[in-house]
Parts: C-alpha cells; structure tokens; sequence
C-alpha cells in the first residue's frame, strides 16, 4: 500500500521523503527494512527502531521539510503529536483488529485525520466518535496491466497466508481442500513467515498441497500470484485485505467467507464465491467479531471453481467487474485529504 501511496503523490509533481520503521522484532521475517525493488528509491530514511523516539521523528520532519505525514498502522501517538506540533498535518489509519476505544482520546490528539478504506472501518470509527472520511482503494494500473500466464493443465488455488498468524483458518482449509475429489487442481500455502500462533498443518498425505513460505521479492511474488487461477483467502477476520484487490487487479476469482469487509470487495458470483461463516467469539477490548468459515460451503465452493468451464465464466466477469475500482478515484481522495478538502459523504457522529 505504502508505494502505491507514495506514487500518488510523486506523480502529482509533490517531493515524497520516506521514514521506515524497521520489521517489529517480533514478526517472522528477516529482512528488517526492504531497499529493493520498489523501495531502492531516493529520500528514504529509516529509523533506528520498530518504536522511535520523538526526537527522531521530529529531526526527520524538520530535516525534510515536510508539510504532510501519512502513517498506516502508527500507535505512537504521543511522538506523532510532536510531529504535529511543528505544523505538519498528520493523516493516518489503522488496521481495525489493533485499534480500540482507548485509542481514541490518544489518537486524535496525534492526527488532523484519521481515515477509512472500507465501510466497515468508517463505520466501526463512527461508533468511537470518530467522523473518518471514506478514501475509495482501487486498482493500481501496474497491477491490472500484468498479463498471467496461468497454466491449462491443472487448476491453482493460491491460499494467501501473509505473515501467517491466527486470522489465517488454515487448518478449514486445507481440510475443505483434502475433501475434494479432483486431481486436476493444486493447493499452494503461500506465506512470508509463520508466527508462533499460527496453526501447524500436516500436508504430506495430499501431493496436490504445495507449501511456500519465503518472503519473495515483490516480482517473483507476483508472478507466482498472478500465475495462479483463484485466490483461496477465508480468514477469521479482516483488516483491508490488500490480496483481495491485488486479485481483481489480476482477474482472479477469490474464495472467502461473507463478512465485512470482504464482502465490500468480492461480489458473490460476479468476482468470486464467498461462504458461509460461524461466528466463534466477539473479542473483549475491542469488539472485533472472529468468524470460522464453514468447511462444507468452502469445498463446495473449491469444487465450483474445479470446473475449467466455471472457473473461465467467473474469470471473464471478474475482469469486467475491475471498472468498478478505477485508481482515479484513489488519486483524487488521497490528494483531497492532503490537502484538506471534502473527501466524499462521511457518515457522520453520534
């Protein structure tokens, strides 16, 4: 998210300095701050911590001259609030999981703006007292001009695992997998790491479940993504979901469950198959809804999209279903929340 961020504004003619935090210490992936690929670019600056101090941040800030600060996911309120001090506008949201009522008092003090990529978030802020703008995320036009090449002999469901943690029912689906009959389909688990809480599945009884966990350069992962016929992402909750738009980039059915936000993004039977879910347990603190998805819907669902002549019929009306995101929408709302103008129709506050 944060270089198609970046791009936005670069190509909108606006100097962009970069500040990153290296990996939290406790997060399965070696590389601590990525200077590669999209990410080997000028003006960027990393820290000297997961959490800095506020000196660091406001020399930064100070150094570059900036007049705006976008954060994704920052809950160092008090050392962004010193940043704000200076006169920069501070813009920000949160992963929905991590954010709570106690927050906010804290929160709003640090950022002019706090936002929503999803209904959902903007409904979930309103509910806190927070009247969040609506920012539309689209598709980015490097994504959707990619051409896969996808085999024809065999069906590939790539399970997007990310850093693999408790939000992942890994466990349901490849249970609703093993319970397919088909030898023309492969299952692959991809994921960057595999956290402490993560589920651990035994595969080796079906050869057609193939297992990757690597945090792959941005263009092998997206080949290997974009080269896979569906996307297979239940998860037990849901923060954006940014495979779920990488995947209608690419034209690429999705498999989940029916709960927002997913739901916002893939449209039953037009973008691909949403199922059933149970709901386990509402979360104390935050009030987080945390869903299994139904292990008999999801095979059928799996068993659906085993057909060649299905899976091209849903592939066809995801690609036509992509006009619904354009990117030009993400370009405008970003650069009017920048710059302080009305960004759609907020919701409003109790």
């Amino acid at each position: 998210m944060a270089r198609h961020i970046r791009s936005i504004f670069e190509d909108n003619g606006h100097e962009v300095h970069v500040l990153a935090r290296p990996v939290n210490p406790k997060m399965p992936v070696k590389k601590r701050v990525d200077f590669e690929g999209p990410w080997n670019i000028p003006r960027l600056s990393t820290c000297s911590e997961w959490e800095p101090p506020a000196s660091e941040y406001v020399a930064w800030a100070r150094d570059t001259e900036i007049e705006v600060l976008f954060c994704d996911m920052n809950l160092q309120f008090k050392e962004i609030a010193a940043v704000r001090e200076l006169g920069v506008r501070t813009i920000g949201r949160f992963v929905w999981e991590r954010f709570s009522k106690g927050h906010v008092a804290s929160a709003l003090k640090a950022y002019d703006v706090i936002y929503s990529l999803t209904r959902a978030e903007q409904a979930r802020y309103k509910e806190f007292g927070i009247n969040s703008p609506y920012l539309r995320w689209g598709l980015p036009p490097e994504l959707v001009a990619i051409e896969p090449q996808r085999p024809v002999d065999r069906i590939d469901f790539l399970f997007h695992g990310g850093l693999q943690g408790a939000r992942k029912p890994i466990q349901t689906t490849v249970d609703a997998f093993k319970e397919t009959t088909s030898d023309g389909i492969r299952l692959i688990l991809k994921s960057q790491g595999i956290r402490d809480i993560s589920e651990r599945v035994e595969i080796a009884d079906d050869p057609r479940i193939l297992s990757i966990v690597e945090d792959l350069p941005t263009e092998q992962y997206l080949k290997l993504f974009a080269n896979s016929h569906v996307c297979l992402c239940p998860a037990r909750w849901e923060g954006l979901g940014v495979h779920l738009y990488e995947a209608l980039a690419l034209g690429m059915p999705v498999i989940s469950n029916d709960i927002a936000p997913i739901n916002e993004v893939v449209k039953h039977g037009v973008s691909g198959l949403l199922c059933r879910s149970n709901l386990l347990r509402t979360k104390p603190g935050n009030g987080l809804h945390i869903y299994e998805p139904d292990k008999d819907h999801l095979r059928e669902c799996i068993e659906e999209l085993s057909d060649p002549e299905r899976l091209l019929e849903l592939t066809e009306s995801t690609r036509r279903y992509r006009d619904s995101r354009p990117w030009s929408n993400t370009k405008s709302d970003y650069l009017a929340v920048a710059l302080g103008e009305k960004v759609g129709s907020p919701i409003g506050v109790r």
